[in-house]
Order: structure tokens, then C-alpha cells, then sequence
């Protein structure tokens, strides 16, 4: 049973200070802009208790929902460190993110150069561009009619 309650009982209230409800929603991209940054495995620190890991969509999208609005530190496959990504209010959809320094490409890599160069017969050298240019040049003024002008 309870006690009878007195009118003049104090009643105590006590406030809960929590973070804004808020969520992750990027799509993270390239240094370029223009390529998201797609099927790559992350990891958002949000505390030291608290880690969210996936792997990024095929448009480079990440989500995560019950996350306090703030910035967090983000680590990505094949980036070194990390980087801010923000937590959004509700309501508010994807932030595009450029990820500084993400090249999609090796810097060894080669653009379709052939191994052997002896089916190019129509080589025009470097010493022999400016005769080339002039001989062409010649032949268009040759070629020009003396009474159209």
C-alpha cells in the first residue's frame, strides 16, 4: 500500500539533459566531386563507447539513424586519417561530402599506353611539327582563290 500523500509534499523534478535527436546521411565523394566513393568499408567514432561501421552503398551513401546532432570523425577504406562528417536534425536528407585527397586512380597507372609502337607509321616527329605546320599553311594559302578577297 501507499502512504497517503500530504498537500504539502514537495515534488522534485528532475531534467534530463539529451542530445538532439539527429541522423547520419551522406554521400561521400571523390576529390573531384563527380565519383561517389562506393562499396568501401567506414567507421564513425561517435564516442569512446560507441562505433558505427558499414560499408558504403553503391551511390557512396551512408546512414545511421539515433545519432546526437554534432560533427564525427569518419575513417574510410583506403584514406588515411579521417574526417568530419555532421549528424543532420530529422528531417533534413543527405549531405554530399567531398573526402579531401580521395584520388579514384593509382599513381602508377598508365593511360592505355601500347607496349610496342611500331604500328604507328604515321609518326610525325617533334623536329619535324613546325615543317609540317608550315607545309600546311602553304598549301591552304595556295589553295585560296586571289579573287574572293
Amino acid at each position: 500500500m501507499n502512504p497517503p500523500k500530504s498537500d504539502n509534499a514537495k515534488v522534485k523534478k528532475r531534467t534530463f539533459r539529451t542530445a538532439a535527436a539527429g541522423h547520419i546521411s551522406v554521400e561521400l565523394y571523390s576529390n573531384s566531386g563527380f565519383a561517389p566513393l562506393k562499396n568501401l568499408k567506414y567507421r564513425i567514432i561517435v564516442s569512446r563507447d560507441r562505433v558505427l561501421e558499414g560499408t558504403t552503398d553503391d551511390q557512396g551513401h551512408v546512414h545511421h539513424d539515433s545519432v546526437p546532432i554534432g560533427e564525427y570523425s569518419m575513417e574510410l577504406e583506403g584514406y588515411d586519417g579521417s574526417f568530419k562528417i555532421p549528424s543532420l536534425p530529422i528531417g533534413v536528407d543527405r549531405e554530399p561530402i567531398r573526402v579531401p585527397g580521395y584520388m579514384l586512380f593509382q599513381e602508377d597507372s598508365r593511360c592505355n599506353e601500347p607496349e610496342d609502337d611500331s604500328d604507328y607509321d604515321d609518326e610525325i616527329l617533334l623536329g619535324d611539327l613546325d615543317d609540317h605546320a608550315m607545309a600546311t599553311e602553304s598549301q591552304t594559302s595556295d589553295d585560296e582563290d586571289p579573287t574572293d578577297g
